[in-house]
């Protein structure tokens, strides 16, 4: 991860991979379909949303989400977490993503 510091520094993090990713192939197999997709959008579809997805199949910014405040983020998350356990249910166990857990549908 990559964040800009306030004073215009760069400053690179090394996350390790979460518990929920797809397999390394998969997660390359996932970007290379989307080579050539436009429809940038900071909010909606920016380049974290893209390396979420293609590990976790979450299209899902924390920046964003940081930005947006308690209640919007609040939302967000029950959508994500109702797409999540509908495209990528672990059979009666729960998904961990970065600390939480969401459950499955089985």
């Amino acid at each position: 991860i990559v964040n800009l510091a306030n004073d215009g520094r760069c400053i690179m993090q090394v996350v390790p991979m979460p518990e929920n990713a797809f397999p390394r192939d998969q997660i390359v197999a996932r970007s290379l379909t989307r080579v050539g997709d436009a429809g940038y959008n900071l909010v909606l579809s920016n380049c974290e949303h893209f390396a979420q997805w293609c590990v976790t199949g979450l299209k899902r910014s924390d920046q964003v989400l940081m930005a947006l405040g308690a209640p919007i983020r609040f939302l967000q998350q029950a959508v994500e977490d109702l797409v999540v356990a509908a495209e990528h249910p672990i059979h009666g166990k729960p998904i961990r993503k970065a600390g939480n857990t969401v459950r499955s549908v089985v």
